[in-house]
């Protein structure tokens, strides 16, 4: 049997917990504001464009700073930590030490 050299894990659900609503509450505390924030990013498709890299950060938070411009200190705040709410998968710390 071949040797295995690589392997990949993809991030969201996978090693980590992608959760947005966990993720982006502590930016948006008012629940209409939570709603109207993640539909614009997660109802138009942006973030998927973004996480697979047809589009830039920058062009993205600009589609939502012009949808949005009354949020945006908290859109850009958002963007420079929100990863920092994602929490690992149970067992998979362990899995990927093993590999």
């Amino acid at each position: 049997m071949a040797e295995i050299k690589n392997v990949i894990f993809d991030m969201g659900q996978v090693l980590l917990k992608f959760t947005p609503q966990r993720i982006f509450s502590p930016f948006f505390p008012d629940p209409k504001d939570l709603s109207l924030v993640t539909g614009v990013i997660f109802d138009s498709g942006d973030w998927v464009a973004l996480d697979t890299g047809c589009v830039s950060e920058e062009e993205t938070v600009a589609g939502w700073i012009r949808a949005l411009p009354e949020h945006e200190g908290t859109i850009r705040a958002m963007m420079a930590s929100w990863y920092r709410g994602m929490d690992p998968v149970e067992g998979m710390y362990e899995l990927v030490l093993e590999l």
